[in-house]
């Protein structure tokens, strides 16, 4: 499994990175994972037979969630992102 990692450098939105790390196994250290600096925050991963999955963060979440992060406590609006369905967080799509 390989992953290329679309997102901000600085936190919030580089810390999509950590959580693909961590859900999927793909580390810097093995070499399976490429980080890209851009606005788009979002993930492809690729199986050895060439399936790949693409996460896409939606808009409407992080324009309504990040903000939050700045001015509010995080851990509470980090137990919110975990909490909400992960079809209100991305588009998931098959490639």
């Amino acid at each position: 499994l390989t992953a290329e990692v679309s997102a901000g450098s600085r936190p919030p939105m580089s810390c999509f990175a950590d959580g693909v790390q961590l859900g999927s196994g793909c580390t810097l250290g093995k070499g399976n994972i490429t980080l890209h600096d851009e606005e788009t925050v979002e993930a492809v991963f690729t199986c050895e037979d060439g399936r790949c999955l693409r996460m896409r963060a939606r808009s409407e979440a992080l324009n309504r969630l990040v903000p939050q992060l700045e001015r509010e406590d995080l851990a509470r609006v980090s137990a919110e992102f975990m909490a909400m369905p992960a079809e209100e967080l991305f588009v998931i799509t098959d490639e």
